[in-house]
């Protein structure tokens, strides 16, 4: 089945997109790598509370 993606003809409006796409690619990971942290912290603070 063939796939049909528009997309804005002006060139500015293009970047503009792949600009705030890759904005919101790296407030996803910094996230994510908070949420790991977190639960590191989490574990290890559980880890002392019953040592």
């Amino acid at each position: 089945k063939d796939l049909v993606i528009s997309y804005p003809k002006n060139i500015k409006e293009q970047k503009k997109i792949g600009e705030v796409s890759f904005s919101l690619n790296e407030t996803i990971t910094l996230h994510q790598q908070k949420l790991e942290n977190l639960e590191k912290l989490k574990i290890s603070l559980l880890q002392k509370m019953f040592v």
